[in-house]
């Protein structure tokens, strides 16, 4: 499954976005939106992600942003697990109330850090009653990328992105280790994550590899 990320574009082009693609996530504190238009965006998505980063946005803005999603039909919350506990306790219980899931994520924009860290990583976003745990990690070599991947075979509902050019090949492989989904941009615009692929072009690798690689039993 591929999940399309929406950043830093108008609220008419994020509704298109929303009605083209089976599955999206809306980077709120990147899209100039007000409370009532994100709103109107997840009630118009097929499937979707609530996510509101901390940069330049006022925690109470942040809360009404995901709330507007809960409300509205949003099927996933991504919060990063160094918010504040009482942030990610609160919104955490809101979405299990709701019954959508929570995305408890880590990102580590300058390497990746050896497996013990990643498995404390893992298993304190469990503690907050994580749904899927989301690592993000910046990749520089093949082994980080082994690294991220083995995880997956050994973690349920644990969703790996390596970032950076190296960082391609988990994206692309991850989802065929276990990871729930993964993340492209629109075909149209950049990247919001270092290493995304558009979402034609993923969906076809994705496909080659089924192909060429799965033994149908």
């Amino acid at each position: 499954m591929i999940c399309v990320s929406i950043h830093d574009v108008s609220f008419e082009l994020a509704a298109q976005y929303a009605r083209e693609y089976p599955f999206v996530e809306f980077r709120l504190e990147t899209l100039p939106v007000s409370i009532e238009e994100a709103g109107l965006l997840f009630s118009i998505a097929k499937r979707s992600v609530a996510t509101c980063r901390p940069l330049g946005t006022e925690p109470q803005r942040r809360i009404q942003m995901l709330e507007a999603g809960l409300k509205n039909g949003a099927d996933f919350v991504d919060i990063e697990i160094d918010a504040k506990d009482q942030l990610l306790e609160k919104m955490g219980d809101r979405v299990h109330e709701t019954g959508s899931k929570l995305i408890v994520s880590y990102h580590n924009f300058e390497r990746t850090p050896e497996e013990g860290i990643l498995v404390e990583v893992y298993e304190t976003a469990c503690k907050y009653k994580a749904d899927i745990v989301k690592i993000a990690c910046s990749v520089h070599c093949h082994e980080d990328n082994l690294r991220l991947l083995s995880l997956c075979l050994r973690y349920p509902s644990l969703l790996v992105i390596g970032m950076g050019p190296v960082g391609r090949i988990s994206r692309l492989f991850a989802p065929f280790l276990g990871s729930p989904f993964t993340f492209a941009c629109p075909d149209d615009q950049p990247e919001s994550a270092p290493g995304q692929l558009p979402y034609s072009k993923m969906k076809n690798l994705q496909k080659e590899l089924q192909e060429y690689f799965y033994v149908r039993t």
